[in-house]
């Protein structure tokens, strides 16, 4: 926050933070360029960093002749920036803080992109349980913030504010 004075009046100024969320993407450096990065749940309380947390994965091109890890191949038209038959670099899957995020946008290392579609989204996701790339770690973040299964099991409240 910003404090600003005005003809003998103080203001206060919020200054707007980068908030990342589900089926978000970013811009960031990986190796010698921008890679579009594809984030994976809303912010979470993630207890093993004691912070607000989000797991990322990253999206890059198909080399011809070079392996790549196929559990999930995104094409043109699967998102603006796609321009190339590209796929999902589960191996180098990471949980990024928050707060990080934030300052690495107004630093300008990392820039907000275009939303996933919904139906590529999905395909990112399932791509942890495909991939022999995947870390365990990061299937067990993905299980754990980054489906709804998890409140499909809540336990109906009981003050009868249900609706039904």
């Amino acid at each position: 926050m910003r404090i600003t004075r005005a003809q003998g009046v103080f203001f206060s100024i919020v200054m707007s933070t980068f908030q990342p969320y589900k089926k978000g993407t970013v811009l960031a450096p990986s190796g010698p360029c921008n890679h579009l990065h594809v984030i994976c749940n809303d912010p979470v309380y993630y207890p093993v960093n004691d912070c607000y947390c989000i797991l990322v994965v990253n999206v890059s091109s198909i080399k011809p002749g070079v392996p790549h890890d196929d559990a999930c191949v995104l094409n043109p038209g699967d998102h603006r920036f796609i321009q190339h038959p590209s796929y999902i670099v589960y191996a180098e899957a990471v949980i990024w803080r928050v707060d990080n995020v934030a300052r690495k946008h107004a630093a300008g290392e990392i820039t907000a992109h275009d939303d996933m579609p919904e139906a590529a989204f999905e395909r990112v996701l399932s791509g942890f349980d495909i991939s022999e790339q995947a870390k365990p770690k990061h299937i067990r973040f993905k299980e754990k913030y980054c489906t709804n299964t998890s409140l499909i099991d809540q336990p109906e409240p009981t003050d009868g504010l249900t609706g039904t």
